[in-house]
């Protein structure tokens, strides 16, 4: 059976024992040998993760709940035996302030697929009040646009009220600096 060996294999150039020289220090090339083998398949084998990996996330200024949840969700699953208490508490303290966070302090969860289930539902909730929000400012803006257009075709510079303003008050109170 043949196969071919990888791109980037280098030959061990290391002449075969031949009787000549002292078997002790062949040996001892040999256990060198073995334990740079050794050393190069610890370095390239894959690590598992633990759960300490997810403290070092964070849920960011302005990143949706959306994309925590899948990130915070790959790195907890590619984590071996995670128990749900340490992904709850984990997640608790990553997650930016607000009412998930809330739901999850005053009712936590019993499986991690009702905790999908529940963050499903703050999602859908966070993601419509930012399509509100947006069609809300496109909505003002073209109203405010609307009035600026009105206010300058009838005076030729705005809104008059604004530029003529007087005193508040008829009288004023001196302040005592004593």
């Amino acid at each position: 059976m043949e196969a071919p060996l990888p791109d980037k294999w280098k030959w061990f150039n290391r002449d075969c024992y031949d009787g000549t020289t002292d078997p002790n220090e062949h040996m001892d090339t040999f256990e060198t040998l073995v334990a740079k083998f050794d050393v190069q398949i610890a370095t390239s084998r894959l690590h598992h993760l633990t759960s300490t990996v997810l403290v070092n996330i964070r849920q960011e200024k302005g990143e949706s709940l959306r994309k925590f949840i899948d990130r915070f969700g790959k790195v907890a699953m590619s984590i071996r035996n995670l128990s749900l208490d340490v992904a709850m508490h984990n997640m608790l303290t990553a997650l930016r302030p607000g009412p998930f966070a809330d739901s999850l302090c005053m009712q936590p969860v019993a499986s991690l697929d009702e905790l999908r289930r529940r963050a499903a539902k703050f999602m859908q909730l966070e993601e419509l009040r930012e399509f509100r929000n947006q069609a809300w400012a496109e909505a003002s803006g073209e109203k405010k646009d609307d009035k600026e257009r009105q206010g300058k075709s009838r005076s030729g510079r705005g809104d008059p009220r604004r530029y003529n303003r007087g005193p508040r008050f008829s009288r004023y109170t001196a302040l005592n600096a004593d």
